[in-house]
This record gives structure tokens, sequence and C-alpha cells, in this order.
């Protein structure tokens, strides 16, 4: 464990609330991570003295506002945007360009980064740097940094101090754990994601006692309840890539020197838990495990669990 920084409470406006194809709401924790990352690759740029090395990042969400549209009997659809490709001079609707639906989200997280540093060059200048950068040039999950005053950055205590600093707020806990049982049980991996997300209804019948089959109706009380397969704050979440193809050039991308490669999202579960459960700030960290093809975020452990997670 190294050097914490915590940032406190980033708004953000319009970030991208469609983390893979099967899954919406909170980001993907790869973009979490590859803020983390960018911010580091700045502090670098702008001092190249700097040591700073951002090595796990924990994730903390105070408040998520989906962007829907409401309709009758309380449905509610996801708000796509159209993002055009073309240029601005787009006169005519069937003229315009092909475009990508995007689902948005308003959200306030705060992060923070378990980072191995000495601050060469002095603890303030750093983080004041990353308070500029951050609200300067940076974009969180594609959305836009929208605090109105400098965020709140500091060096933290790996203790349960620095954990009451983020209530009201729920920390993303990774349970996976409740994947490798399911699947151990002879279920596949999308029929374990269902059986932990599916909320199951029970009607529950209670006789009078003086009730019999002839009258039942006037004398039975029914009521119903509903529950998962596995309590908590249980969601679905993308925590990283399963390459599909070897590393190519592409002529249609953007960027041609670059070698690209297709791949899929990696899905698994996590709960959204109350900071104070947790035994220390440590405990909420995600850091890069890379495994051949397989490139995804974990934790390691997590003392709600009664084994580490490995």
């Amino acid at each position: 464990m190294g050097t914490m920084i915590l940032i406190e409470r980033l708004e953000v406006q319009n970030a991208n609330a469609i983390s893979s194809p099967l899954t919406m709401g909170v980001p993907s924790i790869t973009a979490f991570m590859g803020f983390a990352h960018q911010l580091q690759r700045l502090v670098h740029k702008a001092n190249p003295s700097s040591d700073l090395l951002v090595r796990q990042v924990g994730v903390v969400i105070h408040d998520i506002d989906l962007q829907t549209r409401q309709f009758p009997r309380s449905r509610s659809l996801l708000k796509l945007t159209a993002n055009t490709r073309g240029g601005r001079n787009e006169s005519k609707k069937s003229d315009r360009a092909s475009f990508i639906e995007e689902g948005r989200c308003h959200l306030t997280v705060s992060l923070l980064l378990d980072c191995e540093t000495e601050f060469l060059g002095g603890t303030s200048e750093t983080i004041e740097r990353m308070q500029h950068l951050v609200m300067g040039r940076m974009r969180l999950a594609g959305g836009t940094i929208i605090n109105t005053d400098l965020p709140r950055i500091q060096t933290v205590s790996n203790d349960r101090r620095t954990l009451a600093r983020l209530i009201p707020g729920w920390v993303l806990i990774e349970r996976r754990d409740l994947m490798i049982e399911a699947m151990g049980e002879g279920l596949d991996a999308i029929d374990a994601l269902h059986r932990a997300l599916a909320i199951h209804h029970q009607r529950h019948v209670q006789l009078d006692s003086d009730a019999n089959s002839e009258n039942l109706g006037s004398h039975a009380t029914v009521t119903w309840s509903s529950g998962r397969h596995q309590p908590g704050y249980i969601v679905p979440i993308a925590t990283g890539y399963q390459a599909l193809t070897p590393v190519v050039p592409s002529n249609n991308a953007r960027d041609r020197d670059t070698p690209h490669r297709l791949a899929e999202s990696v899905l698994t579960l996590g709960e959204f838990v109350l900071p104070l459960r947790l035994e220390k700030p440590s405990e909420m960290l995600w850091q890069y495990q890379r495994d051949g093809d397989l490139y995804v975020c974990q934790q390691q452990t997590c003392s709600l669990f009664e084994e580490p997670l490995s």
C-alpha cells in the first residue's frame, strides 16, 4: 500500500451509461481506471520529474441520475442520443451521417487512488497540479466535469476516518464469488448472472381457523413478497475485455499506425455497499489484471466475504 489520494465528489454530466451490450447504469470500471491513468500521464507531461504512479482505484458513487423517458404505467426507457459523425452543414435529415446511440447519466463520484510515489517536488504542488488538470482538460466516462470550484484532492490514511468522509455514498465491490459459486453448481455464465439478478414474486396464503375448502375466498388472506436469490444491492458490471482476434493493422481506423484487435466486454456481478461496512479503504481498490487475451479490473480482498477473492 502506497500513498492514498482521495478525489472527492466529482460532478459529471452526460457520462456514458451503457457500459456493455448487456448493461446500463454506472459506467464501466475501466472508465474510472482509465481516468486515473490519464491523470497520471498528464501529471508526468506537466512535470517530467514526477514519480506519480497510480496502481489501484476505488470507486464511490454518491448520486446517479440515469437519463430516461417516462411513459404511462410507470414504464421508463433510456434516452438515446444521436451523435452524428458528419460536419455541421448537414441540412437534410436524409443526408445525415451515421450515428451511434449512446445512453447518458449524471453522477457524483469520488475516486480513491493508491499511488506508488514519493511526491518529488512536493505534495502540495502535485495535488494543485492535479486539481487544475481535472477541471481543465479531463473527461470522465465520456462526461463533462462540471464542479464550480476546484475539486477537493488530498492525501488520506487507510483507516475508517477516510470511510466516514465518503458517506453518504455507495462503494462498488466485486462479487464474482457469486458467479464462481453458481457456475460450480453447473450453471453457465449467463444463467449464473440471471439467477443473481432475477426478482422472484411469491404468493402467501394464510387460512383463518374457521376456513374450509367450500368457502376459501372469504376466509383466506393472500399476501405477496418479492426477493432475489442473493440479498444485497447486486448489479451486473463490466470490468474489462476479452480479445477475439490477433493484433493486426487496421486500414479503417482513425489511427492507422496503431495495431488493433476486436474484443468483447467481460461481465460479472458487483455489489454496492455502505462505506462503513468495510474495515478499511484499501478493500475497495480495483487493479488491472492481464491473463493472455483477458484484460480485466479486479479486487483482491474484502472483509465482507469469508474468503479472499482470487
